[in-house]
């Protein structure tokens, strides 16, 4: 067993695989396996992996928001499990959670780096590297004492910076978003998971109790996932308010916007 098969062990007894939709959605790059480019670098006489490509056009997420910055969690790997999982549990905080939604986010494992590798990214320790929507590093957090309060004074900073407006209500249009997604992805995961095992049961046992199961699991479904679609459809029309609110006080700096203001208020 390899020291990443230990930490995705570790990770899922911690918590840190739960797929709950509220908390952070960083997608996972595998370093050899991006297609990106490398630079070689003086320093090290390795050829090293640029991460201000992951904010460039072809080499990003396909989920990924123009205009937003990144948010890179370079993981490592310890022996210590409590340090481990204190450092995981920044991931599964609801309000990190929240406030990484203004963020495209990656995951990128240390542990099986060459020394050498790692040394430009963190070395044996983890770090949070913050990048603006061009790829610019405008903020890092180094180390295993970094915890969510550290972490989200940074976040929310660099969010206010970039929109001018009230957070507070955006954060709670979003939270209140994010419980409909958790909420959602319960209900899928439980029907999804009962309506496989009805379908087999009616395979070897056709009758009726079984088959109005199956209707009643169809009907959740449709109805969760009908849900699940007007949720997205509220947030992405959240963000194209703050941009079009972004952009409109660029234009016009000084003078306020209260259409926009007074929806994100509601």
């Amino acid at each position: 067993m390899t020291k990443g098969d230990r930490t995705k062990k570790r990770l899922k007894g911690s918590g840190g695989l739960t797929p709950s939709p509220s908390r952070v959605q960083a997608t996972s790059v595998d370093w050899f396996g991006t297609g990106l480019p490398f630079v070689e670098d003086d320093e090290y006489g390795r050829r090293v992996l640029p991460v201000e490509h992951l904010a460039q056009s072809p080499h990003r997420n396909a989920k990924h928001r123009d205009g937003l910055p990144l948010m890179i969690a370079f993981t490592a790997y310890t022996d210590d499990i409590e340090k481990f999982a204190d450092y995981e549990s920044l991931w599964s905080d609801e309000h990190v959670g929240v406030v990484s939604r203004f963020f495209n986010c990656y995951r990128l494992a240390l542990e099986d780096m060459d020394p050498e590798w790692r040394k430009r990214y963190g070395g044996d320790e983890p770090r949070v590297v913050f990048l603006d929507a061009k790829g610019q590093e405008i903020s890092t957090l180094d180390g295993w004492n970094v915890d969510s309060k550290k972490l989200l004074r940074v976040m929310d900073g660099l969010v206010r910076q970039q929109w001018e407006v009230r957070m507070a209500p955006v954060f709670k249009q979003l939270a209140d978003i994010l419980a409909t997604y958790d909420e959602v992805f319960d209900i899928l995961e439980r029907e999804r998971r009962g309506l496989t095992w009805d379908l087999e049961h009616v395979k070897v046992h056709d009758c009726n109790p079984a088959r109005r199961r199956i209707e009643r699991r169809k009907e959740s479904i449709a109805e969760a996932e009908a849900r699940q679609k007007k949720a997205e459809a509220d947030e992405a029309e959240l963000f194209a308010m703050l941009a079009a609110k972004s952009e409109k006080d660029k234009a016009s700096p000084g003078q306020p916007a209260p259409s926009e203001s007074s929806k994100l208020e509601r």
